[in-house]
């Protein structure tokens, strides 16, 4: 899982708050601060509350309360709440949008907007 987003981010119930937070797998950091993260987060469920600039699944699920700019997941499900003002991408996962500006490609997930 990696993301770039603004605003409040829910790990698996754990909650980082900032202006710039992101998320590459192993490190959170918040504002430019890396922060050493006590549990593992592999995801299970993210929620991101507010904008997001890209968002990479490969497994769990994620909710974008808000826009996103670029998404794509493996075998994730991922749901903007928003428009995807970018490209959005899937293997086998599921990508929900309000809308999708960008591109879309699928091998065997699918790709719906509301």
């Amino acid at each position: 899982m990696k993301f770039k987003s603004s605003g409040t981010i829910v790990i698996n119930g754990q909650e980082f708050k900032g202006s710039s937070v992101e998320y590459d797998g192993i490190t959170i950091t918040i504002d430019g601060v890396k922060h050493k993260v006590t549990q593992t987060l592999t995801p299970a469920n993210i929620q991101l509350i507010g904008d997001c600039d890209t968002l990479h699944s490969e497994a769990g699920r994620v909710v974008v309360e808000g826009n996103a700019g670029v998404v794509s997941t493996v075998s994730g499900r991922v749901e903007v709440l928003g428009s995807v003002q970018g490209n959005v991408s899937t293997v086998s996962g599921r990508v929900e949008a309000k809308e999708i500006l960008g591109s879309t490609s699928s091998v065997s997930g699918s790709i719906r907007t509301r």
